[in-house]
């Protein structure tokens, strides 16, 4: 039975291009997938947030007074914007470009919600008076958003339309670690005297399983966890 991919990040092709592995070579395809799906979760924890589709159409995102994602008037989320079909505050119909209005550049993108100033009093903030702040209070002012986030996928097997090109280029490289077949040649030091290595040879291959520091500088540093 065949290894299905789950939200991946980089094809099969890629992968193989990583460890320099005939694409023709389906040996270990299935180690293979398993590892660009393994790296693709393991750069979602990294960056805390994911990289692939999100329908929301039907059960809304919701936001109060405890959110990290509210800042004053604005609410950053954790994808990008592809559609919004609804966005409340309380039962209260919220108008794109009237009420607030979507922003953002990266590594933002098109993620944050920021609440214009209008003439509307009913969400005036207790504290500054400002009608722009979102006032978000359990149970009964709680934000909610409904629509579609992140990035297109046709299918959940395929790789997200328009990911960043850095979370594509680290994820191939940490599946080639994670695979088990990432093998790294060695040569001997000194220019290759027989005594370099115990079999005489000048040149030794081993398998390689370690993140490469480059991930790391791409990625940035990794999200705090609490």
């Amino acid at each position: 039975m065949s290894y299905t991919l789950v939200n991946p990040y980089c094809s099969l092709a890629q992968l193989k291009d990583e460890l320099k592995r005939g694409q023709s070579d389906t040996s270990v395809d299935d180690e293979l997938n398993e590892a660009i799906v393994n790296a693709s979760r393991w750069v979602d924890r990294h960056m805390g947030r994911d990289f692939f589709f999100h329908d929301q159409t039907v059960t809304a995102l919701t936001f109060d007074q405890f959110s990290s994602k509210v800042f004053g008037s604005m609410v950053i989320l954790d994808w990008p914007i592809l559609t919004l079909t609804e966005v409340l505050v309380g039962t209260t119909a919220q108008t794109l470009n009237t009420n607030f209005c979507v922003q953002g550049d990266a590594p933002h993108e098109n993620r944050i919600l920021q609440r214009l100033l209008s003439t509307d009093t009913s969400f005036l903030s207790l504290s500054t008076g400002r009608p722009n702040e979102w006032v978000l209070s359990r149970p009964d002012a709680i934000l909610s958003i409904k629509g579609t986030f992140g990035y297109v996928q046709a299918t959940s097997a395929a790789i997200p339309t328009g990911i960043p090109s850095h979370i594509s280029h680290a994820t191939r490289l940490v599946a080639a670690a994670f695979s088990g077949h990432n093998r790294k040649q060695v040569v001997a030091a000194g220019g290759g005297h027989e005594d370099s290595f115990p079999d005489g040879e000048t040149k030794v291959d081993f398998i390689d399983r370690s993140i490469p520091r480059i991930v790391y500088r791409m990625l940035g540093r990794q999200v705090a966890k609490f």
